[in-house]
């Protein structure tokens, strides 16, 4: 089943067994070993619900709780703590959706909030901020399509702009540069089909070539390779079905052999 064995060993469900080993669920195991549920378990250890578990601890749920803990909704709690939601909390703490809140601090919206700030569209706010579509503001700054700007500074489709930069299709364009199907071109570059060209080179189905190379099934090739199927050939190397055989070597159903 496409693997390897040699006069030793078998395949079982495509794993490598030996004399003294086993394949149960495709893992191995051996004669102190045995295997549940895909879980090694040795002398010492049981497996419940896939979870291994020891002599001083339980598995409730899926996780491992020993004397000084229990598990509240696959959560582990102490002495001390309790679980509200998935949440651990102590006895200064509540849990309010699933957002830990201690005295001096309220949730609102899942946020924590303190006594000078508030809670806006989930997004916290002090005395010299506000909150315009979950983006954070200050008094010099504005937000624009969740962007925040300056006074030099302007948004155009959710891309900073400054004075001498324009925004094309999303993409920042200066003086010297233009925007050709969302690549940046300066003087000495062209674009093609989103490749950036320059004098020596040319662009074949998205590929760079230069001179001495050539472009076959998005594959370059130098003058000592060519390409079969998109895999590189050399002289002493041939190519069946898409790996590359040598002379000592043969290609079963994708899977290399030798001689022996």
């Amino acid at each position: 089943m496409g693997v390897l064995t040699d006069e030793t060993s078998t395949s079982v469900k495509g794993v490598l067994t030996d004399e003294a080993s086993a394949c149960v669920m495709g893992v191995l195991t051996d004669e102190t070993t045995a295997c549940v549920m895909g879980v090694w378990t040795d002398e010492t250890s049981t497996c419940v619900l896939g979870v291994l578990t020891d002599e001083t601890s339980t598995s409730v749920k899926g996780v491992l709780t020993d004397e000084a803990s229990a598990c509240v909704m696959c959560v582990l709690t102490d002495e001390t703590s309790t679980s509200v939601k998935g949440v651990l909390t102590d006895e200064a703490s509540a849990c309010v959706m699933g957002v830990l809140t201690d005295e001096d601090r309220t949730c609102v919206l899942g946020v924590l909030t303190d006594e000078d700030r508030t809670c806006v569209f989930g997004a916290l706010t002090d005395e010299a901020s506000a909150c315009v579509m979950c983006v954070l503001t200050d008094e010099t700054s504005t937000c624009v399509l969740g962007v925040l700007t300056n006074e030099a500074s302007a948004c155009v489709l959710g891309v900073l702009t400054d004075e001498t930069s324009t925004s094309v299709k999303g993409v920042l364009t200066d003086e010297a540069s233009a925007c050709v199907m969302g690549v940046l071109t300066d003087e000495d570059r062209t674009c093609v089909l989103g490749v950036l060209t320059d004098e020596a080179r040319t662009c074949v189905t998205g590929v760079l070539t230069d001179e001495a190379s050539t472009c076959v099934m998005g594959v370059l090739t130098d003058e000592a390779n060519t390409c079969v199927m998109g895999v590189l050939t050399d002289k002493t190397s041939t190519c069946v079905m898409g790996v590359l055989t040598d002379a000592a070597s043969t290609c079963i159903i994708g899977v290399l052999t030798d001689e022996a």
